[in-house]
């Protein structure tokens, strides 16, 4: 059975991570959160949602250090719901990469011709910056890794520069968060609005566990990234957000998707849209990076054509990675002919990470019972379900995909006991 070879160390695999976690959203959603509820319930509200997602971040270490394969989520399913699981959750991951790593390239390439003024349509850059990582990840680890180093060197050296020009800003952020939160300064209901949108931040992790396999020393290595990239991430976030609080608390008009902007002068906006362009393709780069593997693994099991799980002389599944090439190219050549638009696919795949999330929770509970295991599993169900509280007939998308799943594997199976039945005949 071919193996992907082991090379992942954890500064590699924090980078990877953290590429997989942030996207451009980042400048869009302090000012968004402000928008809903205001500068100082928005920077709680961050606080707030960076300490409800440590608990998921605990199940998928822990599933990870269990099973340090490429499976990954499915690997995950299979184990406790059966092997029709694996098929199921494939299935939905599949459907789900198809769609949405395109649509994260369009976001990307948007930026991309807005800083460079570039010909083409935005479906055309879009597989051309999908073309590109993919070309990273063919040429190997390392250089997929230092893409991902460069854009995490890019969003701090942004955030040292935002806290220099508007350092007012920063001395008004750190006031806010010094100040009391009165509970009648607290509207449950749109705060959790807020915590439903700013929950999408912290969506990627689940996509690390299908690179699992190439980490040196998983169980040393595998805590290590997981928290290290989570550190790392939520730094981020709350330094963007106590900036666009602080800033906004001052009079700037910060609220909005591009309100970050605002922070910077106008010669220096061309800045924030090269660390935009900078973060999405890492953000690709590792999204990338994790499809392959989760169409590697398919093929070895069996569920895919099994030529996908050919490694080339490095250890690389070359084959996978051109494959999910071609399906992002036909969903952007269908997309360009159909016309529909990337929001709905954005707010679709991160319903189905959520409806996965839930799967694997289930297999966490299933395999591990621990004081600690039993606190991260209730709250991490309480923070699903709020999350899922808000889809209503999109969920029929993820449950048909694993339907679709189920009925491939019902088919594979007749067909091996019919096999057996002429061969024991």
């Amino acid at each position: 059975m071919a193996k992907l070879r082991r090379r992942i160390g954890v500064f590699q695999g924090v980078g990877i991570a953290v590429g997989m976690v942030v996207g451009s959203g980042i400048f869009g959603l302090p000012g968004l959160a402000i928008e809903k509820v205001g500068p100082h319930l928005a920077i709680w509200s961050w606080i707030a949602i960076s300490l409800m997602v440590a608990p998921m971040i605990y199940v998928f270490m822990r599933l990870g250090m269990r099973f340090p394969e490429a499976g990954g989520l499915a690997r995950y399913a299979e184990a406790v719901l059966g092997r029709w699981a694996e098929y199921g959750v494939t299935a939905a991951l599949l459907g789900t990469y198809s769609i949405g790593i395109p649509a994260l390239a369009i976001v990307g390439a948007a930026y991309l011709q807005r800083l460079l003024h570039l010909p083409f349509s935005l479906d055309l850059l879009a597989f051309l910056v999908l073309a590109a990582v993919t070309l990273f990840n063919v040429v190997g680890v390392r250089v997929a890794s230092t893409v991902n180093t460069v854009s995490l060197l890019t969003i701090f050296a942004l955030i040292a520069f935002l806290g220099i020009v508007q350092f007012h800003a920063v001395l008004e952020g750190a006031r806010l968060l010094h100040t009391p939160l009165l509970p009648a300064d607290v509207p449950l209901g749109r705060v959790w609005k807020v915590l439903a949108i700013l929950f999408w931040a912290y969506l990627g992790w689940e996509n690390l566990s299908f690179g699992l396999e190439e980490f040196e020393q998983p169980r040393r290595t595998i805590p290590r990234v997981y928290w290290g990239s989570y550190g790392l991430v939520v730094v981020v976030y709350l330094a963007l957000a106590m900036l666009a609080s602080g800033g906004a608390g001052l009079g700037l008009r910060v609220e909005g998707i591009s309100g970050l902007s605002e922070l910077l002068p106008e010669r220096f906006r061309a800045l924030l849209l090269l660390a935009i362009v900078a973060i999405v393709l890492a953000n690709a780069n590792s999204w990338v990076f994790g499809a392959s593997r989760l169409v590697f693994a398919a093929a070895r099991s069996g569920i895919l054509f099994r030529g996908l799980a050919v490694l080339d002389s490095r250890g690389l599944p070359v084959r996978a990675l051109l494959a999910m090439l071609v399906f992002y190219g036909l969903f952007l050549f269908a997309k360009s002919v159909l016309g529909f638009g990337v929001g709905d696919v954005i707010a679709l795949v991160s319903q189905n990470f959520i409806v996965l999330y839930l799967i694997s929770l289930f297999a966490f509970a299933r395999l591990f019972a621990g004081a600690l295991d039993r606190f991260a599993f209730s709250l991490s169900l309480f923070v699903i379900g709020v999350m899922l509280s808000g889809f209503r007939y999109w969920l029929v998308y993820p449950l048909l995909l694993m339907f679709l799943g189920y009925t491939v594997w019902k088919r594979v199976n007749k067909e091996k006991e019919e096999g057996a039945h002429e061969g024991n005949a």
